[in-house]
């Protein structure tokens, strides 16, 4: 799960966790932060979190709470949620919703029966339902679902069918849209299949129409923002190419496969950063940007710490 905060120098390495971190817009339709809606990728050092995504992980009367690429972090005692920092945040139930606010009055809902699915968030208590903004901007997450055999191995009678549920869509009031394709899987497939996904596009509902709830925006006349997903020509190693077929290249580790050590961005020929690691964890040792590499050495002091350098802040997953 993505953490509460980010400590980050001026490479994207995060201080405090000790590991590189990456933000990717890769489809923007309308004006963030004014109607828009953007879906992207924030590598947290330890693998992809959508910025479009949502969850809430229990682990006895910790409650984390997670939006995009953070985390908000409470206490339960009762029907009461006390927060761990002193952001404003709050977290209240309403049945099977959990409405999450934070101090500028963005609200968002988690529901537990969206959860109640295979699903490609484990362990989740409850997935994200709808963002409104205090302008009056919502943004409603629509969900798909699909009965697979969860037998093991799958035969012609199946005796345990499931339901898998992934995100299909977002859409908001400002007549923006975001769709997700995904691989189509076969009969006995597992539900793993039916989570990759291989595309995602933007469309403004204003001039073409899309079915929030299909897979695919069928019929549409205008070239839209958009990004696909494939596998490249080297083991472990990702294409994202936009709708104009500039592709970005991440590269990550044999040894370790959330790990990643290369960033290659479009038009450019080799890796524009390179990460180095220490043994076969994800603890950052080396990073080269432009051809200069900093070295990170961990320091103890309460809690692991890297040295040295500037801070920046990080991009906020919400507007």
């Amino acid at each position: 799960m993505p953490p509460e905060h980010y400590s980050l120098d001026g490479r994207g390495v995060d201080l405090v966790r000790g590991q590189f971190i990456h933000v990717a817009e890769e489809v923007v339709i309308g004006q963030p932060g004014n109607g828009g809606i953007v879906h992207g990728r924030v590598y947290t050092g330890d693998g992809w979190r959508d910025l479009l995504s949502g969850t809430i992980i229990t682990a006895g009367s910790r409650y984390t709470v997670s939006l995009g690429g953070i985390s908000e972090i409470f206490f339960r005692s009762g029907s009461t949620f006390t927060p761990q920092s002193n952001r404003g945040a709050t977290l209240v139930q309403s049945g099977n919703q959990y409405i999450f606010t934070t101090s500028d009055g963005m609200v968002a809902v988690y529901n537990t029966l969206l959860a109640n699915t295979t699903n490609p968030w484990p362990d989740s208590h409850a997935l994200i339902e709808s963002i409104t903004q205090p302008a009056g901007e919502r943004v409603n997450f629509n969900y798909a679902t699909m009965p697979y055999c969860a037998d093991n191995p799958p035969g012609p009678d199946c005796q345990d069918w499931r339901e898998a549920l992934r995100l299909q869509s977002v859409t908001n009031n400002r007549g923006y849209q975001v769709n997700f394709s995904y691989q189509t899987p076969g009969l006995n497939d597992p539900a793993d299949v039916y989570f990759q996904r291989i595309g995602a596009g933007g469309i403004n509902l204003a001039v073409e129409y899309c079915n929030p709830n299909g897979p695919i925006c069928s019929g549409v006349t205008h070239t839209w923002p958009s990004v696909t997903y494939a596998a490249g020509t080297a083991p472990f190693e990702e294409l994202v190419t936009d709708q104009s077929g500039r592709t970005t290249t991440y590269r990550f580790s044999s040894i370790n496969a959330f790990r990643m050590t290369g960033l290659r961005l479009p038009g450019s020929t080799a890796d524009d950063v390179t990460m180095t690691y220490t043994g076969s964890g994800l603890g950052l040792a080396t990073i080269t940007v432009a051809g200069s590499t900093w070295a990170y050495a961990r320091t103890t002091s309460g809690e692991r710490k890297l040295r040295p350098p500037p801070i920046r802040t990080p991009v906020r997953p919400w507007p």
